[in-house]
């Protein structure tokens, strides 16, 4: 990471690969979301008669985004014949707003989100790109799928203010040159965005701070700041940012640098759980609650987080989170106040 993030220095890519061997560092890598990206690196750095299965790892994420990026292109079409938009989130808005190369960044599926209002004509659409569902919101093709939404947090809903119709009206086209219908998110809500997903996740993907150390040098840390206030993001921006300089070694605006939020014991235990990857991912959206500027309001999205997905039964719900908290609470007690 720190390579393709211009610290070309900071690794000897041949001793590494010598010493850990290509498949075990793109097992690894693919573990982190990052295969393509250290891929592109080590056979960038290598040559491609050094790298072998590099090579061809990095062939196979270009040829994979290639598809998605194709099926985007029949998704605009149908959508612009319609009279619809939609706003494309997280990997696919990146692939053309982000990396440079098409196989660097991973992607599993495309996230679209449009107004709530226009969620069954979406559906409808989907079903006619040959697309099938059985919940209405995650649609599967063959190897493609598609999740929708209306907004973009989800579960974190209660704890950042996002106003979905200035997300909306804040929205760039996704590239003027190829798609009629398809948005992103503008670049500081996007950057909170990610800052927030990559947070409810516990960034337990590599990739997601990779994205946030990419694009940090291209904004204005004066209006990142003040739209993290708007948005009550503050915190999830802070955490986000330290872990993207404390790892990656990327050193950030001094007008951020400045700002970021002193983290309470909790938070510290959280953050360095990420540093060693090793952590449960729902506490990441239980960290979330610091951002929360109301008790009440700090109950009813503990509640959300806590209560079972449809389908699932209360007794082996409350059985996962005693299991995750008593295990948490070992970890936090040895932690250094």
């Amino acid at each position: 990471m720190a390579a393709y993030l211009g610290r070309p220095d900071s690794v000897d890519i041949a001793q590494l690969v010598d010493e850990v061997g290509e498949e075990v560092l793109l097992r690894s890598a693919a573990s982190e979301g990052v295969r393509g990206l250290v891929a592109y690196v080590v056979t960038n750095s290598l040559g491609s008669k050094a790298a072998p299965k590099c090579l061809q790892a990095f062939q196979e994420e270009f040829a994979r985004n290639g598809i998605y990026v194709g099926e985007m292109m029949r998704l605009d079409e149908a959508l612009a014949e319609r009279g619809m938009q939609a706003i494309i989130l997280k990997g696919g808005a990146l692939l053309h707003h982000g990396y440079a190369q098409m196989g660097v960044r991973f992607l599993s599926d495309i996230d679209v989100m449009v107004r709530q209002q226009e969620l069954p004509p979406m559906r409808d659409l989907l079903e006619d790109l040959g697309f099938q569902s059985g919940d209405g919101i995650n649609f599967r093709r063959d190897m493609l799928a598609i999740d929708l939404h209306y907004e973009p947090i989800k579960r974190l809903a209660t704890a950042f203010v996002f106003s979905i119709d200035d997300l909306w009206n804040n929205s760039l086209p996704l590239d003027p040159n190829r798609y009629q219908a398809l948005r992103r998110l503008g670049p500081y809500d996007q950057f909170l965005h990610h800052a927030i997903h990559g947070l409810g996740h516990a960034y337990y993907r590599m990739s997601w701070l990779v994205d946030l150390a990419v694009a940090i040098d291209h904004l204005d840390p004066h209006r990142l700041w003040q739209r993290a206030q708007e948005t009550h993001s503050e915190r999830a921006l802070s955490y986000a940012l330290s872990l993207v300089r404390d790892l990656f070694g990327v050193p950030l605006p001094p007008a951020l640098e400045s700002r970021l939020c002193r983290p309470n014991r909790w938070e510290r235990w959280f953050l360095a759980r990420v540093k060693e990857r090793g952590h449960p991912e729902t506490i990441g959206k239980v960290i979330a609650v610091f951002s929360i500027r109301n008790w009440l309001m700090r109950a009813v999205h503990l509640w959300r987080i806590g209560r079972p997905q449809a389908g699932a039964s209360w007794k082996q719900r409350l059985k996962e989170l005693y299991s995750m908290l008593t295990r948490v609470w070992a970890v936090y007690r040895s932690t250094p106040s």
